[in-house]
């Protein structure tokens, strides 16, 4: 382990594992893409990370509940932008 572990003095001291662990979890809170991290760490695909590290990112769910409630809010311009598109969107598939 490097001078950082023994100076933290953790019982028991971190093992590489746990330390690739924290760097990747570290990194999705910041908010890198999960292709990125997925690479960083050098899994085969996104959705391996995917699959260890949703968990890691909750504030996601919040900003897609925020994002949600902006575009519902009747006073927000953007919601007659995403009911057209949300329209169009729904007229292609039924073509």
């Amino acid at each position: 382990m490097g001078p950082g572990s023994g100076q933290a003095k953790l019982d028991p001291p971190p093992t590489p594992h746990d330390l690739r662990h924290t760097c990747a979890s570290w990194l999705i809170a910041a908010g890198v893409p999960l292709v990125t991290v997925s690479r960083h760490l050098g899994h085969e695909s996104a959705q391996l990370t995917a699959n260890v590290y949703t968990d890691v990112d909750r504030s996601a769910h919040q900003v897609a509940a925020d994002t949600m409630a902006k575009l519902l809010n009747p006073k927000n311009p953007k919601k007659k932008a995403a009911h057209e598109f949300g329209k169009n969107y729904r007229a292609a598939l039924t073509m």
